[in-house]
């Protein structure tokens, strides 16, 4: 599959995700039944790299795992860090050869530190940004709290939200 197939996958299932989100909402399968629905032809092309790339995601979840039977029975942990959970491998950021970033999955115990620096850097930038998604929802939940008594606890908050913009702004004194 070429970057520009890849591309308009990804549009086609953008504009799906937005056709259904109109409706209300969704779960993750209802999309990809959808794109597949509507669009079997240009699946049955991509049918190898997507296999490659759903694989792919089982195999980070495998390498992200902190599971005992992943880890190397060589690897001793000094008294020190004996309650350490640590992963089987760490991702070190890296381009490969379809000048794709893709993480480098080096087992823990063959990491040098600099690749320990480099995953570590990976991993803050990767919690700044849910911690920007989490304080944006946190400010959102804040601000609607008064606005949404018990019997509207369900109500969708775009009504609400809706709501409280149409009012005037006050004026300040």
């Amino acid at each position: 599959m070429t970057n520009q197939q890849r591309a308009k996958l990804r549009t086609i299932v953008s504009q799906i995700a937005l056709e259904l989100r109109a409706k209300g909402a969704m779960t993750t399968r209802a999309l990809v039944e959808e794109v597949m629905d509507r669009h079997a032809d240009l699946i049955e092309d991509a049918k190898d790299m997507l296999m490659k790339e759903a694989l792919a995601g089982w195999a980070r979840r495998a390498l992200k795992s902190d599971r005992d039977e992943l880890k190397s029975p060589q690897f001793e942990m000094p008294y020190e860090l004996a309650g350490v959970k640590l992963p089987a491998a760490i991702a070190i950021p890296y381009t490969d050869d379809d000048d794709e970033d893709a993480p480098l999955w080096t087992p823990i115990e063959d990491a040098s530190f600099s690749q320990l620096e480099a995953n570590l850097s990976m991993l803050r930038g990767q919690i700044a940004a849910d911690m920007r998604k989490l304080q944006s929802i946190e400010q959102l939940h804040n601000y609607l709290a008064p606005f949404m008594a018990d019997e509207r606890r369900d109500d969708p908050i775009g009504l609400v939200l809706r709501e409280q913009a149409a009012k005037p702004i006050p004026k300040s004194a």
